[in-house]
């Protein structure tokens, strides 16, 4: 039996006794309940529900379950779906999502009272919105729709319409016009779309105009301000009034009960088999679910992965080092939440390692490209903690970079001549160790080294916008990645 534990949260932060102080309101009884209709819902697919679908629907479910890195919480959530290093997770937090069952069903029971079969159906309605999120791509961001939450609203509302198990559950409701509208109860009731979205068979992205065209001509106050993993990890706030923001939707409370389940980002940035596993997902679900009349618009609420747009070179710079940094928790005390005086929680950081740069400062490179790629290296060096060091050549090495000039924007280049990078290369590794990349900032009139000069690393060519193409086949053989500046 899978145990309800903390597997999310930093349980040595000084406040997380206080988040996690619902649990005292909670029986012995009441948690037993929690723990086998827990169970019970994890078990998607493998037998029929009497609230679910038929089998040969759920089969699809427990398939992706199977694929997918369950975490459990004691913090005060509902449930998320996200990407933890190269995992895709579901976050869930059984005994809060049980308080959130008795509030939302309590409603219309008009008592706290709720057993194993209604508890195990709400638990396995909120696996499958999760799972949904998963199948249809929805961790990926969409290009031309830049706010997250409410892109995050028309899914959830869209994907809830296809999960049985919501008509068999006495909770309340609400739809995303609701909410535009002002008309929000607690935070407890669950999303669904509108009939007029249903009868025009809307798209999540033509519902997601249609919304935001109700937000331009209303401009209303809607809350909410921060990601349900965030709160996990107590980056956020998980409760609290609503604030107004600086346009959309802000402030901590929720309006519905899954709102902030998912923070998609952009699959420029993602490593490429995290995005490949996402699109693999998709594809098999396409095939499986083909001729089943529950998945019938499968595909008008996916995320398109085609319609990505052209990625600059800094986008490919970024996905490089997100691809290889080595991703670690970390407790931080540095600042404190305004509102509610609270540190932050448990967060995720990126780890790397030691990097050499050799910047070519032959007489045919750009001033300003250099200046354009030492800031852009500053700055992503510094998010993904890599230590490295930068050295000039033209032919050998010229001199090493004060680092200061990366950070204050002043990189300058004050000798110039040919270009030898092999000079250069075998100069410095001759007194120093071996780092763990190689970043060349040239235009390629050079010869390229080959992988055994390099001792075999990690090798990243950016080049200038009027590189050498004669050269670049060199570059292809010996499978560097590459990029130019040229591309914005």
């Amino acid at each position: 039996m899978r145990e309800i534990v903390e597997e999310i949260a930093d349980a040595s932060s000084p406040h997380y006794e206080e988040a996690i102080s619902y649990l005292k309101d909670l029986s012995s009884m009441e948690k037993d309940v929690c723990l086998r209709a827990f169970n019970n819902a994890l078990n998607i697919g493998v037998s029929t529900f009497p609230y679910g679908d038929r089998l040969a629907e759920e089969i699809i479910y427990n398939n992706i379950l199977n694929k997918v890195k369950i975490m459990t919480t004691l913090m005060p959530i509902t449930a998320y779906a996200g990407i933890a290093g190269r995992d895709l997770v579901i976050g869930i937090s059984p005994y809060s999502l049980y308080e959130s069952a008795v509030k939302s069903m309590s409603e219309y029971t008009g008592t706290r009272e709720i057993d194993e079969t209604q508890l195990t159906t709400f638990y396995r309605a909120i696996l499958k919105h999760e799972l949904l999120h998963i199948m249809l791509k929805h961790l990926l961001r969409s290009p031309g729709r830049g706010d997250l939450e409410l892109a995050n609203m028309a899914m959830d509302a869209l994907i809830n319409n296809m999960i049985s198990e919501f008509k068999a559950l006495k909770v309340s409701l609400v739809t995303p016009e609701d909410i535009i509208q002002g008309k929000v109860g607690e935070g407890e009731s669950f999303i669904i779309a509108s009939r007029y979205a249903l009868q025009n068979n809307f798209t999540w992205e033509q519902y997601y105009d249609y919304l935001a065209k109700m937000i331009k001509d209303k401009k209303p106050k809607l809350s909410f301000g921060g990601t349900q993993e965030e709160m996990a990890n107590g980056l956020a706030p998980s409760s609290g009034d609503a604030q107004e923001g600086s346009g959309g939707m802000s402030g901590t409370q929720r309006d519905y009960n899954t709102q902030g389940d998912i923070n998609p980002q952009p699959a420029t940035e993602l490593p490429d088999d995290i995005v490949n596993q996402i699109c693999d997902i998709f594809k098999e679900v396409q095939e499986r679910t083909r001729g089943l009349d529950r998945f019938r618009n499968l595909e008008n609420l996916a995320v398109d992965h085609n319609k990505k747009p052209h990625r600059s070179w800094r986008q490919v710079l970024r996905k490089i080092f997100n691809g290889n940094s080595i991703i670690e928790k970390h407790y931080s005390m540095k600042r404190v939440d305004k509102r509610t005086d609270l540190p932050p929680g448990k967060k995720y950081t990126y780890r790397g390692g030691l990097i050499y740069v050799f910047v070519d400062t032959s007489g045919s490179i750009n001033d300003k490209e250099i200046q354009d790629f030492a800031s852009e290296l500053y700055a992503i060096t510094k998010k993904y903690k890599y230590r490295y060091r930068v050295f000039n050549f033209s032919v050998g090495v010229t001199n090493e970079v004060d680092l200061r000039q990366l950070r204050q924007g002043t990189y300058k280049v004050v000798e110039r001549g040919g270009t030898s990078l092999l000079e250069a290369l075998r100069a410095v590794l001759k007194d120093n160790k071996v780092p763990d990349m190689f970043i060349i900032f040239t235009d390629l009139y050079d010869d390229v080294p080959d992988p055994n000069e390099f001792h075999n690393r990690d090798v990243i060519y950016a080049l200038t916008s009027n590189f050498n193409n004669g050269t670049i086949q060199y570059v292809t053989k010996y499978k560097y990645r590459y990029f130019c500046l040229g591309d914005q």
